[in-house]
């Protein structure tokens, strides 16, 4: 159990801060500072390993998605087997973990935040404090993150559903995922059938899907490769 009391009035609760985006790194550590909190910082997996040979957090508080290389959960696997003591908040742009099929892997006990939520300061706070005493919320567990409609879309659909929001034609997703055209066609009216999106004339099925996925999603890179969403 993590505690909420401090041993000494020279003790500071240390976090450590592995984000990839350089703005929202200084965002979070900023918080975390006007928080009461030490915070050291990292930009990729290396360098939060290396950080920890000479900083022993209370905490960690790691992006999901961290470009090319291990990820956010793989290394809160390592976290976990090595620093068991260790609270832990995710921070992403995705609504829910199973929208990145990371669900069964999400550590039990771990706060997940969606970045958007930083708008309000006391967001990142209070899933901070709520794990450090081992009391998590529904509003932070990555079990009752809310999918929304993408929670119907298969695996498949939803990589298609990224490409379709990341600009691609059914020519070029196809040319992504090794599909054929006829294929992709068919997945792609299958998707806006299971979005509700079939049967208004009025309505291009193809931009509302779109928004969907970044609303629930968050919007992916334009003409993203295929896996680094």
């Amino acid at each position: 159990m993590h505690s909420s009391q401090r041993p000494g009035d020279d003790w500071t609760r240390q976090v450590l801060v592995v984000e990839d985006d350089a703005f929202v790194r200084g965002l979070v550590a900023s918080l975390l500072t006007e928080g009461g909190f030490r915070v050291v910082t990292a930009e990729s997996v290396t360098a939060a390993l290396q950080a920890l040979d000479e900083f022993d957090p209370d905490a960690a508080i790691l992006d999901i998605e961290l470009g090319s290389g291990p990820n956010g959960v793989d290394l809160a696997q390592v976290l976990v087997r090595e620093f068991p003591h260790l609270a832990l908040v995710f921070l992403t742009q995705v609504a829910s973990p199973d929208l990145l099929g990371l669900q069964q892997t999400i550590p039990a006990r771990a706060a997940y935040l969606v970045k958007r939520e930083l708008s309000d300061p006391r967001a990142l706070l209070d899933a901070l404090e709520s794990v450090l005493v081992d009391q998590l919320p529904s509003d932070y567990a990555a079990t009752g993150a809310a999918a929304g409609p993408l929670a119907s879309l298969t695996p498949a659909q939803l990589d298609t559903l990224r490409l379709i929001a990341a600009g691609f034609s059914n020519e070029g997703i196809a040319r992504e995922t090794n599909r054929t055209l006829r294929a992709v066609e068919s997945m792609v009216s299958r998707i806006f059938a299971v979005l509700g999106l079939t049967g208004d004339s009025a309505v291009n099925a193809r931009v509302i899907a779109a928004r969907m996925y970044g609303e629930y999603a968050g919007a992916p890179p334009l003409h993203a490769q295929r896996g680094t969403a």
